[in-house]
């Protein structure tokens, strides 16, 4: 993703909203333990009966919504990224219940039936910009690569997209993680990243197979 690979990219996310949810949740905390204390310092006495506190409530709305609407931003900022001529193209589809991987501008297509072991691969070169789209030809379902640290959905009549660029050499285990059925538990995909030069030379042979 603009350089980068998804890893980076929302590795470098997770550190911004991490010290969000820290501050948020001790905020909250914090504010019940006083309220507690209070309560208790407080025994024997007549609680307010005020209704409301306006300003209080105003201050609490606009900095709940700059934080809302600062995360959506970076994650959205963060996910569109792209570059502009990406090297690969592939067209993901999940189904019940196994993956598909077309790649774009060619005749070459991998699936499996992600029973007993047969698992799709899908291969991609490191240091090249992949742009990928996803959909589902049946119920909702969900790409999950946990060494990208990335997720998105795949869902019917609907295509996601995304951009990656990898850096490491690598068989990444992948899985969705929607539950859409009975073998939801099987349907797993490796993403393999490996240089340039044997992927192009993966590619020219998977052409060439009748």
């Amino acid at each position: 993703m603009g350089g980068l690979n998804h890893r980076a990219t929302y590795g470098a996310v997770w550190h911004v909203e991490l010290p969000f949810a820290i501050v948020v949740f001790a905020l909250i905390a914090g504010t019940l333990g006083v309220a507690l204390v209070r309560s208790r310092l407080r025994r024997g006495r007549s609680p307010s009966h005020k209704a409301s506190y306006p300003a209080a409530e105003i201050l609490y709305v606009c900095v709940v919504a700059a934080a809302a609407f600062s995360l959506i931003g970076l994650s959205v900022t963060a996910n569109a990224s792209s570059d502009p001529k990406p090297a690969v193209r592939v067209h993901a589809t999940a189904y019940q219940w196994c993956w598909r991987f077309d790649y774009l501008g060619t005749d070459v297509s991998v699936s499996g039936t992600c029973i007993g072991g047969d698992l799709p691969t899908l291969e991609l070169p490191t240091g090249e910009s992949i742009h990928v789209s996803l959909t589902s030809a049946d119920v909702v379902h969900s790409m999950w690569v946990p060494y990208l640290r990335f997720k998105m959905q795949a869902i019917p009549h609907i295509t996601n997209t995304f951009n990656l660029k990898l850096t490491s050499v690598g068989t990444f285990p992948a899985r969705c993680a929607e539950f859409c059925g009975l073998y939801h538990y099987a349907m797993h995909f490796r993403v393999k990243a490996v240089p340039p030069a044997q992927f192009n030379s993966w590619l020219h042979a998977q052409e060439r197979r009748p």
